[in-house]
């Protein structure tokens, strides 16, 4: 787990235009926990947000990743972001495609992923057309993206179409028999299934 010194930290707006801080990650505390994990025999490095930020907004170099995943295909990213966490497979990024792409060397590309909080009300007439097809939401909707850009030009940020896996924990009372997780399909304005898992651990409801 890296802790948020690990990082360069400075003010931003987020994808919802609330203040937040953007958390770039440095490159050779990243090399170096990567290399550790490694000689370890452990696959998940993970970067902790503080729960009370807006948004989980974290720029990854790519460089350290591309050499970590060439070690082992095993090799996993982790947010974490107070109730939630957010996995990808580094292996399952196409870095060198990616570098192909943007037509940029791997030391000059950084990862971008964005965890945000939806504010309330943001999608008010979906929430509500859930209400009356008998659905309750549990927690609130969050934002998830991950993008790649060349040289800290956020501005020009190419969006990637990656398998991830989210966690969110909650103390809610649940039937899991009933309850699943479920993406905003805004082509359709509806909730489209996504395949679930729903566990206890403790007080919680994962």
């Amino acid at each position: 787990m890296l802790k948020s010194d690990s990082s360069q930290i400075v003010d931003d707006r987020s994808l919802y235009n609330q203040s937040v801080k953007r958390y770039t990650l440095n490159a050779d505390r990243l090399a170096a926990s990567y290399e550790y994990l490694y000689k370890a025999s452990s696959d998940t490095l993970a970067f902790e947000v503080p729960a009370t930020e807006q948004s989980a907004y974290v720029t990854i170099p790519l460089k350290p990743m591309l050499d970590a995943v060439n070690r082992s295909k095993a090799t996993k990213f982790m947010i974490r972001y107070g109730d939630h966490l957010y996995s990808v497979g580094l292996d399952d990024i196409d870095m060198n495609g990616l570098a192909s792409s943007l037509i940029a060397d791997s030391k000059n590309i950084s990862l971008v992923f964005r965890l945000e909080k939806v504010p309330a009300g943001t999608f008010s007439p979906f929430e509500q057309k859930l209400k009356t097809m008998g659905m309750q939401s549990v927690t609130s909707l969050m934002d998830v993206r991950v993008t790649a850009i060349v040289s800290s030009n956020y501005s020009n940020a190419k969006a990637l179409s990656v398998p991830g896996e989210y966690t969110v924990r909650t103390t809610s009372s649940l039937n899991s028999a009933q309850t699943s997780a479920a993406r905003l399909d805004l082509s359709y304005y509806d909730a489209a299934y996504l395949p679930t898992k729903v566990s206890t651990v403790g007080s919680y409801t994962i």
